[in-house]
């Protein structure tokens, strides 16, 4: 797999798990 690709999902993961947080 990509790294950046990787990296990518990886980010967009977080950003799901914060917005759901506040």
């Amino acid at each position: 797999m990509d790294k950046m690709r990787q990296q990518a999902l990886w980010l967009g993961k977080v950003a799901i798990k914060d917005s759901n947080a506040t």
